[in-house]
Parts: C-alpha cells; sequence; structure tokens
C-alpha cells in the first residue's frame, strides 16, 4: 500500500519562524525567572531535619542581591519555625517582620490545602522563644494590643501573654483592657460582677450600640449596658431585645423608651417582627415566648403608621 505525504506537513518558513521565536521565548523565560523567587524555592527544598544553621549556609552560598532581599520577607522564616534562620535574615537585609504576631506565622492554606513549607522539626524551651521575641522586638518588630490578645487564646504560646503584655505602653494597656471588655461583653450576666468592676476600676466603655451587638439573656445585663452609655435608640435593638424570647424583658425594654413601632429591617414594626420570629421558631418553648410577647407588643402597635 502506498502513502502519499500531503503538503501540509511540509514545514513553511511562518511555522519555522514561529517555532523559533516561542523556543526564544520560554529561554527568556527561564532566565527571566527573578532572583527572588529562586530564594524562595531554595527555602522550600530545605528538609525539616535540617539545621538553621546549614539553611543559614545555603543562603550564604547562593550570594542573595539586595533587591531580592527586599522581597523576601523574613516571616518565611519564622512560618518555618527557624528562628536563627530569621535572626540571620534580619542582620542581612531581608524584609523585616512588621508585627509580632508574624513570629508565630502558620504555614498559610490556598484552596483548603496546606502549602508545602517545610516546618523545621526542631523544638524551642520557653525561654529560647522568649529570646527570639526580644531580639525581633529590639530589632525593631511592632507588639500591638492585638498581638498581645491573640496570644492569649493560642495554645501553643500563651505563655508569652505576660512577656509580651509588659512590652506594651500606657495607651495600648488600655486598648488591651477594651478588649477583653468586649470579649466578656459576650458572654452577658454570667460576667457581669467582672464586668461592673471592670467599669469601676479601668478606662473601659460600652460601645453605644451595645444593646444590638450583645446578646440581651437577663433585664440585670441589658441594664447594665445602658447605664453604662448603650443607646436604647440604636437600630436593632429592639429587634435584639424580642430575639431573647423573654417577655420580662421586652416589657422593661418598653418602660425603659424603647419604641415598639421602630421599622424592622423585614418592614412593619416589632409586632410583626415578632410574627416572623414565629414562624421560625424551631421549638415549642421558644415559639410560647414569642407568641407572649407578640400579645404585649399587639396593642402597643396599633396606632403604629404604615
Amino acid at each position: 500500500m502506498n502513502f502519499k505525504v500531503s503538503n501540509n506537513f511540509v514545514p513553511k518558513k511562518t511555522t519555522m519562524k514561529t517555532l523559533f521565536i516561542l523556543f526564544l521565548l520560554i529561554g527568556l523565560n527561564v532566565f527571566a525567572d527573578p532572583e527572588y523567587s529562586r530564594v524562595y524555592q531554595y527555602l522550600n527544598s530545605i528538609s525539616p531535619d535540617a539545621s538553621d544553621q546549614e539553611a543559614i549556609a545555603g543562603l550564604v552560598k547562593m550570594n542573595v542581591s539586595n533587591e531580592a532581599k527586599k522581597e523576601v520577607g523574613v516571616e518565611r522564616a519564622t512560618t518555618m519555625r527557624r528562628y536563627d534562620l530569621a535572626k540571620y535574615m534580619t542582620e542581612n537585609g531581608y524584609k523585616k517582620l512588621t508585627e509580632i504576631s508574624e513570629v508565630f506565622s502558620r504555614p498559610f492554606q490556598c484552596y483548603g490545602a496546606p502549602n508545602n513549607m517545610p516546618i523545621s522539626n526542631k523544638s524551642y524551651t520557653q525561654e529560647e522563644m522568649i529570646t527570639y521575641v526580644d531580639y525581633f522586638v529590639n530589632s525593631g518588630t511592632k507588639v500591638t494590643a492585638s498581638n498581645v490578645n491573640w496570644i492569649k487564646t493560642n495554645k501553643d504560646f500563651s505563655y508569652l501573654y505576660d512577656h509580651l503584655k509588659s512590652k506594651l505602653n500606657e495607651n495600648q494597656l488600655k486598648e488591651l483592657d477594651q478588649m477583653d471588655f468586649d470579649a466578656l461583653l459576650s458572654d452577658g450576666t454570667k460576667n457581669l460582677e467582672l464586668l461592673k468592676k471592670m467599669i469601676a476600676e479601668k478606662d473601659v466603655k460600652i460601645n453605644p450600640d451595645a444593646l444590638r451587638i450583645y446578646r440581651l439573656n437577663s433585664i440585670e445585663f441589658t441594664q447594665f449596658l445602658i447605664d453604662n452609655g448603650a443607646n436604647i435608640n440604636t437600630k436593632g435593638a429592639f429587634a435584639n431585645v424580642i430575639n431573647s424570647g423573654n417577655l420580662n424583658l421586652v416589657k422593661y425594654f418598653v418602660d425603659k423608651g424603647g419604641d415598639p413601632c421602630e421599622k424592622s429591617a423585614f418592614g412593619g414594626n416589632m409586632y410583626d417582627l415578632t410574627k416572623r420570629y414565629i414562624k421560625k421558631a424551631k421549638t415549642k418553648t421558644r415559639k410560647q415566648n414569642l407568641k407572649a410577647i407578640k400579645d404585649f407588643l399587639k396593642p402597643l402597635t396599633a396606632n403604629c403608621k404604615s
């Protein structure tokens, strides 16, 4: 059987020229790979079993330019739990840490899966971590109230809370007190005595929108908020009171000046909103409580303007 080669398979000059250009572009792309990306590739290639000194030796051997160093953050090394490497990078022109929380960064996730950043197998004592923290602070890394507030809930490094707190200035300590106060407010009634003590002893304040923000689970807690600056006319406050399912609290709120004719986010007044909550109630008890609130509000909203 004879085969005839089609002319379509004969390379034309334009085709060869295109292929040459593509080959040239691919080659240029390889050589144009920025130096800082090769530094990242190197850091990703370090074995978890390797020492920081070995990792440093590899960077020294690369002889990284100052321009590339500006693109490579020291946080890369702290995330890898390589604090001696991070010190070396800090001292040799790499992009420094901004805030102390970056010392405790974890590998970020991409599309729900962790990246391939190799974490050092070395473990650190509390004393070593305090030494590293002090080093980074002394090198210009900021310690903020938010950093200190966050470290308190970090199970791996919470022991550093008092040490980091000692580095805050007076204004930052007040900011931290406010964060602690706001966190306690989130739990409402069960922290009421401590909240009262903080109001009396520290420079903390209640957000004017507190009646909308926090869960209102008792008259005493609601009164505490109102007595200390919460605005009863905040949009959404009455809805929050109704959502508590507490008829006595609703009555108290009306006595304090809460307006049952207030328009809800869904249209209608507070009586209409209560009916909406009843439809969405998932338990018999909640439905009964809301029905009692609805019956109380009905005559109060009879003359509301539509």
